[in-house]
């Protein structure tokens, strides 16, 4: 798997936790993201996609960069 796709992949998976975590009482959120509140690990998978999406885009540019 070249470096996009998994780029790609990684930020599916963490838009797939996101959505995921909306149906999670505190208590399973708390639990599974080892935070004290739900809005905790909600912020934190943001601030994941964030970084994933920056990090895609400079590849691309980096890549486009070549041609």
């Amino acid at each position: 798997m070249n470096k996009l796709d998994q780029l790609n992949y990684d930020i599916e998976i963490a838009e797939q936790e996101l959505k995921d975590i909306e149906t999670m009482t505190e208590e399973q959120a708390c639990d599974l993201y080892s935070c004290d509140f739900k809005e905790e690990a909600v912020t934190l998978l943001n601030e994941e996609l964030t970084s994933l999406r920056s990090e895609l885009q400079t590849e691309i540019e980096r890549l486009e960069s070549w041609d």
